[in-house]
């Protein structure tokens, strides 16, 4: 639930209407063990998201992981 959430990440986390969002998904972006970063998807209505679009945002976390780090790596 969101309303457990530790403070910090609830400041960082508003609707583009300012408003708290009801729910939030939050998965790691991984090359390997290492976190390089995070990809989060939020919705006005409280426990919107289900296990299935947690399976698909770790999904899309994956396929967006070596990409980031890759443009990364060569702006660099």
């Amino acid at each position: 639930h969101w309303e457990r959430a530790p403070e910090e990440l609830r400041a960082k986390a508003v609707m583009a209407h300012g408003e708290d969002p009801g729910s939030v998904l939050i998965v790691p972006m991984k090359i390997g063990e290492r976190v390089i970063g995070i990809l989060s998807v939020q919705h006005s209505r409280a426990a919107h998201f289900s296990d299935a679009d947690k399976n698909a945002l770790l999904a899309l976390a994956d396929d967006i992981a070596p990409v980031l780090s890759d443009a990364c790596t060569f702006q660099e």
